[in-house]
Formats: C-alpha cells, structure tokens, sequence
C-alpha cells in the first residue's frame, strides 16, 4: 500500500497478518464423558501459530491442542484459545450426565 502524503513524498506501508486456517471467532460446545480424554484444537495454521488456551482466568495450555487425559467436573466450563492480540476461538465444554455441585 503506498500513501503519498506531498506532492513529492510517498510512503510504503506494508502490514503482515497471520490468519489461522481455523475459522477465527467460532464457539463450539464439546460434550465429553467424565474419565474419558477429550481433545481440543484452537489452530492449525502454517506456520504453527504461539497461541495458549485459558479456563477460569488461568493458563492451561501453551500449544494449539489441548489434551484431557480423563474429563472431571473441574474441567467443565469455557476454554479460550488466545494469540497475543486475539481470541481465536471458544469452546464449552459438557459432560453427558451430571456432575456433583460443589466438582462444577
């Protein structure tokens, strides 16, 4: 992109974005088996993006995957998949069945 700002002067102004191939701003909602693994993606873009997933204000993973090994009440809730400038992606995570109150 160039901008001439005199008659004389021109600019270039040149700006990279990196889009992942992942649709950029879904919600999904992931229903999962408590003691079963459950596994979440935020990305796959090229290359590999620096994206982190948080759950209840706390990192939890610095990868685009995030891996369960066995679902528990606590892991139930909203997950975020953040790059340092954006959401990329949110998801709901729920259990078939029911959990005790005081595990949500």
């Amino acid at each position: 992109m160039y901008a001439c700002v005199h008659m004389y002067v021109c600019l270039c102004v040149c700006v990279h974005m990196y889009v992942p191939t992942a649709a950029v701003g879904l919600m999904d909602v992931m229903k999962g088996q408590l003691g079963k693994p459950l596994h979440l993606n935020c990305s796959d873009g090229h290359p590999t993006p620096e994206v982190w997933w948080q759950h209840k204000g706390h990192n939890v993973s610095s990868t685009p995957q995030l891996e369960m090994s066995a679902l528990t009440c606590q892991e139930l809730g909203t997950y975020l998949c953040l790059d340092n400038s954006n959401i990329l992606k949110v998801v709901e995570v729920e259990v078939e069945g029911e959990c005790e109150s005081e595990g949500v």
